[in-house]
């Protein structure tokens, strides 16, 4: 089995954006490995686990294809399982576009 974390904070990430506790600052200071984004993962190249905020980004600085995973969520989306991140897209476009 192959993990690929594509994130490992809290949901608002980690420092918290106005937290001044001890913790936070100290990862504000030092960064690097500190700085953690909205968690995120995928198995084995083909499940996506919680597709939050900051998946986008860690997808593209990790190389992962997003549009060939099935994605499993829980954000706002009644934990629906969707086959592909194409289905995703096409069910969250408000625009009026069609996506190919």
């Amino acid at each position: 089995m192959k993990l690929t974390f594509l994130g490992t904070g809290a949901g608002e990430t980690y420092p918290g954006y106005w937290c001044e506790c001890p913790h936070c600052t100290y990862a504000r200071k030092h960064r690097g490995k500190n700085l953690r984004t909205n968690s995120s993962m995928v198995i084995d190249e083909e499940l996506l686990i919680d597709m939050g905020p900051s998946c986008f980004d860690n997808a593209a600085r990790f190389g992962v294809n997003l549009s060939t995973l099935t994605i499993s969520t829980t954000c706002n989306y009644g934990n629906k399982r969707i086959n592909k991140a194409s289905e995703f897209i096409k069910a969250q476009d408000t625009s009026g576009h069609t996506s190919s």
